[in-house]
């Protein structure tokens, strides 16, 4: 093996997909020089790296200069990231990270040029700093934040920029979204966000004049909710509506149907549409691929309507109805 030269192993190597690498690293010293020469890295496949549970067979990651996207699924990556300094020559535009300490902050910061941002933090972990990490970075475009206790001072933060993604999942304190002025975002998600009223929800999207996927799982709304999703969902290709904690009936069934004809995936599942909420969706909503109603009225009836309007279904949901096993 080691009658090779390292170049040429490494002009082998770059051919492997991205977890043969990083498995090949670990075989000897002499493998791991090859797969750490900055050509293998230099290939548009491998512009990204993920850690999640291999974390040893990483230790060449501070040799990459390429690197643009940054996903960490453990609490490992600190190891690297600390002995690793070249991570954060400011050329990561996608970070995905675990907020734990003021050491992640650190690593998003010594990255102005973050495009997109996703943070899952730890309750405890002070407010303050979030607000002030969204001051230094410059470039934003999407931003997903999750189990935050943050307050409605982020709303400035967010208003700073242009953004087309936006998911806010399980923050507390988080009242006023409706003085969010973003106007042109496609992705919208509010999932599980107990402290906003539907009154701030529907003042959202009613801003909203690009939006193609929304996502209210688990939220506060009502039949007015779905006037505001009607009057701006012209582009829609998908809606989810599960757990939400009002009335979702087959007049929303019949108000989505007839002013979202593009939708793609649609997820009405524990809500109170029957057989005549169904038969709406089918004959308007020609594209649907993904379907689900489960915990909801339908019988049999509903799914005929179903297989005759939709051939190319992928997805369907129906658990906890009343079909039977004709």
């Amino acid at each position: 093996m080691d009658t090779l030269p390292v170049e040429l192993w490494s002009n082998i190597v770059k051919f492997l997909p991205l977890i043969d690498i990083m498995r090949l690293a670990k075989v000897n010293k002499f493998l791991f020089m090859a797969t750490k020469e900055n050509k293998i890295w230099s290939c548009e496949n491998y512009e990204g790296i993920k850690i999640a549970n291999y974390n040893k067979s990483l230790s060449f990651i501070g040799h990459c200069r390429t690197i643009k996207y940054f996903n960490d699924l453990s609490l490992g990556f600190k190891y690297y990231l600390g002995n690793y300094p070249s991570l954060t020559i400011n050329n990561i535009t996608t970070i995905n990270i675990r907020l734990s300490s003021l050491f992640e902050l650190d690593f998003i910061r010594k990255n102005k040029n973050v495009k997109n941002l996703k943070i899952s933090s730890s309750i405890e972990l002070y407010p303050t700093y979030i607000l002030d990490l969204l001051d230094d970075l410059k470039y934003l475009k999407s931003f997903h934040l999750i189990n935050s206790g943050n307050d409605d001072r982020i709303i400035e933060k967010i208003n700073r920029y242009k953004l087309n993604y936006l998911v806010l999942e399980a923050c507390s304190n988080l009242c006023k979204i409706g003085n969010i002025e973003q106007t042109k975002l496609k992705t919208l998600k509010l999932i599980s966000n107990l402290d906003i009223k539907n009154e701030e929800i529907i003042k959202l999207i009613s801003k909203q004049t690009q939006l193609e996927e929304l996502n209210l799982s688990l939220m506060e709304i009502n039949t007015f909710t779905v006037i505001a999703i009607s009057d701006t969902g012209k582009k829609l290709t998908k809606l989810d509506l599960s757990f939400s904690q009002g009335v979702i009936d087959d007049l929303s069934a019949y108000m989505i149907a007839y002013n979202c004809p593009k939708l793609e995936t649609l997820n009405l599942s524990a809500s109170d549409i029957t057989n005549k909420g169904v038969f709406f969706i089918t004959q308007n909503c020609p594209y649907i691929t993904n379907f689900s109603i489960a915990g909801t009225y339908i019988t049999d009836m509903a799914l005929i309507s179903i297989a005759l309007h939709y051939p190319d279904l992928i997805r369907l949901e129906t658990e906890f109805n009343n079909i039977t096993r004709i």
